[in-house]
């Protein structure tokens, strides 16, 4: 079997779905009589790859201009079923061209999956047109279809949408005591407790409430990822950093390799996100700091209190009171035997779902 993927960002462009779709083709690329590729922007044609996994990157920004070598990639590598990701990190954007592969895949006499990681967008008409074009619609949210829009519900109610859940891309660090003591040393002088964010920094994250309920007298907040200076909401969260209350009591350590950012949540004594929206365990950046048996404190419209077994704390949205009583009962608690997300049983369930379509 021959599965081509086709993601608008793919390592070393920053984006989760583009982590995800190196992790799941990785996977795949070790089941016995499968062959992965993966089609992706001419920015990573210098990286360095998976060598079980084939790499195209002919796309030039994702326009209309790019059809021509798309198609040539189908005709030539003959996959059996093509695999579109939606959506990513800033790359596929209001483009026409990418919300339209499934209908040009097709064309090319291909059959076609998608994957959604988040809502479909509701200003793609075109979506219409392209579920029908598609095989099997992906999602990693339980709760996809009871979310999305009416009209998509009332315009494909035939179309199977198969939940097959995601997980950390981050690989868990096994640290000594002396490991962990430096990495806090050089972050936060070891003398305080050390809270930590990871992932990519948006208004709906709620980062600048970490502020609020944590103490700069007793943590020391590290945020593991980027922080732009032209973008206002990064303006905000940089002020906060800087300014008169925090200043010496927060770190920005920018992006960091897979390996490190496990072993900066391993070392932290909480890893804390305050979502606005709430969240679940399909969070990546939640599941990264699971995988580390670190003691995670987030919010949650569905869940309410500590979750031992995952040794998280779901607080109401907004509910900052509940949080900071929260992290100073649970701060510093580890999981000795956090749950594993295992990318073979991923690898296993999505290869179950082409044989079907395939049949």
């Amino acid at each position: 079997m021959r599965i081509l993927f086709i993601a608008g960002s793919y390592p070393p462009q920053k984006c989760g779905v583009g982590d995800y779709t190196k992790h799941l083709a990785g996977a795949l690329s070790k089941q016995v009589g499968v062959r992965v590729a993966v089609l992706a922007d001419e920015e990573v044609a210098h990286a360095r790859h998976d060598p079980q996994v084939d790499v195209f990157p002919v796309v030039k920004g994702w326009r209309v201009s790019d059809v021509p070598r798309i198609v040539k990639v189908l005709k030539e590598w003959k996959p059996d079923i093509v695999h579109i990701q939606y959506p990513t990190q800033g790359f596929y954007g209001r483009k026409i061209l990418p919300y339209d592969l499934p209908l040009i895949v097709k064309g090319c006499g291909k059959k076609v999956v998608q994957t959604w990681h988040e809502s479909f967008p509701p200003h793609r008409t075109s979506l219409f047109m392209n579920c029908l074009a598609t095989s099997r619609m992906v999602v990693i949210k339980p709760d996809f279809t009871s979310t999305m829009s009416p009209c998509f519900r009332i315009l494909i109610p035939s179309k199977e949408f198969r939940c097959i859940p995601n997980a950390s891309t981050i690989p868990r660090a096994m640290l000594a005591d002396a490991h962990r003591s430096s990495i806090r040393d050089r972050i936060s002088g070891n003398s305080i407790s050390l809270l930590a964010f990871f992932g990519f920094v948006y208004p709906h994250k709620g980062v600048e409430h970490l502020f609020q309920i944590a103490a700069p007298e007793r943590h020391h907040i590290v945020l593991i990822g980027d922080l732009n200076p032209s973008d206002p909401y990064h303006r905000k969260i940089f002020d906060l950093i800087h300014g008169e209350r925090w200043a010496g009591h927060a770190t920005v350590t920018g992006f960091l390799p897979e390996k490190e950012v496990g072993e900066m949540l391993c070392a932290a004594d909480a890893a804390v996100f305050p979502f606005t929206h709430g969240a679940e365990i399909w969070n990546t950046s939640i599941q990264a700091a699971v995988a580390q048996g670190t003691f995670v404190l987030t919010t949650s419209k569905k869940k309410q209190g500590y979750d031992e077994q995952a040794n998280i704390y779901y607080a109401a949205p907004g509910n900052y009171e509940e949080m900071r009583i929260a992290l100073d009962r649970h701060i510093g608690r580890r999981n000795p035997n956090p749950p594993r997300y295992d990318w073979e049983e991923i690898a296993s369930a999505h290869l179950d779902l082409y044989k079907k379509i395939l049949m």
